[in-house]
Formats: C-alpha cells, structure tokens, sequence
C-alpha cells in the first residue's frame, strides 16, 4: 500500500505538470491568434487610409501591401462575389472562388473577418484577416501561427525538469504522509486478519484521525457478532453431528453435482469407508446401480424407497431417497438407510417358528389321533392290542405336554423380563441334587458325569425353578447328542463378582454354521437325527430366555465331531 501511495503521488504531480503545460499551450495559442489578429487589422486598416488600390492592376497593389509589412505576410485581393483578383504567392486564376471562406463571408456581411485553418497550399496552420474596403473590395491577409504542439514542445525541457523535481519532492513527502497516514489503517488491517483468522478476541485500537473511529468500532462489534453467531453455529453444529453420527440409521446428503456434503458414521461403516479418507462423491461411497438410479429420479423430486442387501456381511436395509423440499437447499438429495437384518430375521424365525410348532404339535396329535381311531373302529381288538394302542396314545400325550409346557414356559419368561429374585440358590448344592436325578446319572448312553465344583463359589440370586430348568435343560441337551460312553462336566468357578458355570460334553459337536441359530426356537442342528432324539427343540431357547431374565451371559464353543463347551455367566449375590 505503501508503494502504491508513492506511485500515485509522483503520478499526481506529472500528471499536474502535463495538465498545466497542455493548458498553457492552449493559452499561448488563443494569445498569439489574439495579437496576429489585432496586429494584422490594424496593418490593413492603416494601409487602406494611407494607400489607393489600383483597380487597374490589382497584383501590383497586392504587392505593394506585402513589401510595407515583409515576409511571411501573404495578401490576396477579392471581390465581392469571392472571385480572386489577386495573390502574393500563387497565380489568381488557379485559386477558386474564395466567397465559402469564413473570414470573407464575415468581411463581406460585417467588414472585416479572421479565422485559423491548415492551408493546403502552404501545408501550414496560417491565420486569416479580411477587411473589406469602401469600394467593396476584400483585402484579405495571411500570416502563419503557431500550433499547440509547437507550444507544447517549448514547455517540454520545463516539463522534464518540473517532473524531476516534483518526484525528488514527492518521494520526500509521501514517505513522512505515509507513516503518519498509514500507521492506523495498517493497525486496522492487522487485527483484522487476525478476526479473519476465528481469532474473536482481538480488539481493534481506536485511532487518533476521528475519520476512522466509526469503522473501528463497526469492526468491534461487527467481531463480536460474528464471535457470537460463530460459537452458535458450532454448538448446533455439534449437536447436529452428534446426532447423525450416533443414530443408527446411516444419512447420506448429496448435492445435485452427486458430491457428498455429509455422510455420518452409520453410513460410513455401512459401506465400508474408511476413517482417514472421506468420500467427495456418491461414486467413491457405492456403485451400487439401484442405488445411483434412485438418486437420478431424486434429482427429479422422485422419492425412492427399496432394499439393499449386503451380500458380503449378510445384511439387509431399508434405503429412502428423497428430495429436499426446503427453497434454501431445493436440490440436495437425502440418502437414509434403516439396518432392517434383524427384523429380517425375525421374520424369517416367526415362519420357521409356526412352521415347527405346527409340524411338532401336528405329530402327536396325529399319533393319538389315528390310535384312537383304531381302537374305537375296531372292537375286535385283543386287549395286548389296545395296551400297545394305549401306550402309544399316552407316549405322544406326554410329548405334547412337555412341548406345550415349554411353550408356556417361553411365554412365561418373555412376559416376566428381567425380574429380581429374593430366592437364594447354593449353586454347587443345587447342581448335586440335579445331577443325582436317575433319569441324569441311569442315562441310555451310560455317559459318566464329572462335577467340578469350586468350593468358594457363592450364591446366586434366582428362582429354583428357573435353576433346574437351566441346568438340566443343558444337561439333558448333553446326554442326548453326547456319544456312547461318553462324558458331561459340570464346573463352576467364582472370580470376584463374576460366577460361572460350565458345561461341557465330547459328543457330536456343532458345526460352525450352526452356532449363531442353537437358541432359536425348535431349530437342531443335528437335522440327520432329528426325529430319532427326542425332545421339543425349545431347550435352548429356553436357556437363553432365563440367562437374559437374571442379566447374564451365555456363550458356546464347539469342535464338530469332538464335543460342545456352554459358559453361563452371572452376578454373584452378595
């Protein structure tokens, strides 16, 4: 800023001496028209009253006007009509009528006349003088002038040495106008870089020139506004990205060029994208084609809605895509993606649930059913025969009540929730007395039970009835899949608060594929024995329903062919 101010003050003082060298020559130019003019009338008017024109001879009379006055004078005599009667210089018949003349159209109608114009003849600006004399002859006087570039040119070695010292001059003051001048306006600029830079708390200092007082202090509040503003728009920006960034749902905004102006984290481990490199465009996030169609009808203030399945997590989502309908942002795009796997699945539990329910139920009815018929359609039945009729009845009776007790026991423990019991259990006491049941210990597989039970475990917290069906449920699941002669442990240890109960067999084991879907209701893995192992495939889930009951935690290892590990994890009682 500085050096522009020099420049402009040494521009100033040439263009001042231009100005005033150019308006000088233009003065000298009127003046020297000025006085040629007066010089040149008072000439013709002196010689008209002194000497008599020749009528009879008109170029000598011109010539005996321009040898009294001498060269560069140039005397042509016309008549009234503008005819050229003659010329100093050039021969009278060639010159045209001269009548269109200003200064002999003025002498003709006023008596004497002047003006300036370039001579073609003499290839010069000549200045002009008619008078008209009292027999109507027009004596009409030419003498050169001098021009504004001739005039300019005089001043020219002025003009150099003016602008010389005028820059000496310049360069002096405007380094003293410029620390005084400046200073302020450098202060200014200074602490306004400063607020450009968020830095809010600068304060600008008010100046000595009044002049810049009104802007410091418009600056100053101006700062504070904006502080303000600033720390508002963050606050609500945060809440904003606390919001999107922790909802389950993924939010994807786009504008109408496809680039990304926010993508929350939902959305960002939906697709893959990884922390240290943000997507600029809807391409680097997806090219999933249904995806990138359903953003082009957005663009058209479409709404789409479809799902997206994610092949490679196994992974089903509900996906909106919609339009902006506000007039500030009236062409971005919404992307919003709902994680719908879970209901997906139980959906697809809820079918197989009422599929096996209906084909466990079907099968004892059915028995008992055609039994009864049998027994009440024939009478000719021996009484062995209605015995083994009866039997059979009873057997699927009793299989259809241990299915609707589970039932009801599921439905009891989904309605309770999580209930806190007052009922202590001795843990290590109660899984002796389970574990010395007959139908445990005179297993048909002969398979040898192991209990190793820590001494120092404590007490649990839970009804004894959900205890036993916890355990034996395990237990029995154990017995029924565990291989000929095989063995069941049972161990419980205690580490600080954490209680933990294990079981585990070396039977059949469970297949990998298999794990996640143990505990859902009537699913086996074992599906090659499933209708010679007995039981209502509602154990598991069973188990799982009193672990979430009492907040605890289970989980389940397996090698397949080599046996199953359950690890039931709960709170101690204090």
């Amino acid at each position: 800023m500085r050096k522009r101010f020099f420049a402009r003050t040494i521009l100033i003082s040439l263009i001042s001496i231009l100005v005033f060298a150019i308006c000088s020559s233009f003065i000298l130019y009127a003046y020297d028209k000025q006085s040629q003019s007066e010089k040149l009338s008072v000439f013709l008017k002196t010689v008209t009253s002194e000497i008599t024109l020749d009528t009879t001879d008109y170029q000598n009379t011109a010539n005996k006007i321009q040898n009294i006055y001498g060269d560069p004078l140039r005397i042509t005599l016309i008549d009234s009509n503008g005819t050229v009667l003659a010329d100093t210089e050039v021969d009278a018949s060639s010159l045209e009528n001269h009548a269109d003349r200003n200064e002999v159209s003025e002498a003709i109608l006023f008596g004497e006349g002047s003006s300036v114009r370039y001579s073609a003849t003499l290839r010069e600006n000549e200045l002009y003088y008619a008078l008209r004399t009292s027999n109507g002859t027009i004596i009409r006087a030419m003498i050169p002038i001098s021009n504004l570039w001739t005039d300019f040119l005089h001043f020219l070695p002025y003009l150099i040495l003016s602008g010389a010292v005028a820059m000496l001059t310049s360069v002096f003051i405007s380094k003293s106008m410029s620390r005084s001048a400046l200073r302020p306006l450098t202060d200014i600029a200074e602490k306004l870089v400063r607020i450009g830079e968020e830095d809010y708390t600068v304060k600008l200092p008010y100046s000595d020139f009044d002049e810049l007082n009104p802007l410091v202090k418009s600056a100053n509040q101006l700062s504070e506004r904006i502080s303000l503003s600033m720390h508002e728009i963050k606050q609500e920006k945060d809440k904003l990205d606390y919001i999107l960034n922790n909802i389950s749902q993924g939010v994807i905004l786009l504008d109408e060029n496809f680039h990304v102006v926010h993508c929350n984290k939902a959305a960002e481990l939906i697709f893959g994208v990884l922390e240290d490199k943000k997507p600029a465009t809807l391409f680097e996030i997806t090219r999933n084609t249904n995806l990138i169609k359903a953003v082009e009808k957005a663009q058209e203030y479409e709404t789409s809605k479809f799902e997206l399945v994610n092949e490679t997590e196994q992974r089903t989502f509900h996906v909106s895509v919609m339009p902006n309908n506000s007039i500030q942002y009236e062409k971005n795009i919404f992307i919003i993606l709902t994680d719908i796997t879970q209901s997906k699945n139980n959906e697809k539990i809820r079918k197989e649930f009422f599929s096996y329910a209906s084909h466990e139920l079907r099968t004892p009815i059915t028995s008992i059913m055609g039994f009864a018929e049998l027994m009440s359609a024939h009478h000719d039945q021996t009484i062995d025969e209605m015995k083994e009729y009866a039997t059979v009845i009873h057997k699927e009776s009793e299989k259809l009540s241990a299915l609707l007790e589970d039932i009801l026991k599921i439905s009891s423990l989904e309605e309770s929730g999580k209930s806190p019991s007052s009922e202590l259990i001795h843990v290590n006491k109660e899984i002796r007395e389970l574990m010395d049941f007959p139908s445990i210990r005179m297993n048909e597989k002969n398979i040898q039970i192991h209990l190793n039970l820590d001494p120092n475990v404590s007490t649990l917290l839970m009804e004894s009835s959900d205890f036993s069906s916890l355990i034996m449920n395990l237990a029995e699941n154990a017995l029924k899949y565990g291989k000929q002669e095989g063995h069941l442990w049972i161990t419980t240890k205690q580490d600080g608060h954490k209680l933990q109960i294990i079981i585990q067999d070396d039977g059949i084991g469970i297949q990998k594929t298999d794990l996640d879907r143990i505990f859902e209701r009537f699913y086996r893995a074992d599906k090659s024995r499933n209708n010679k192992t007995k039981g209502t495939g509602l154990g598991l889930a069973i188990v799982k329903h009193i672990v979430l009951k009492y907040n605890g935690e289970i989980s389940v290892k397996s090698d397949f062919g080599k046996g199953t590990a359950f690890t039931l994890t709960f709170s101690a009682a204090v």
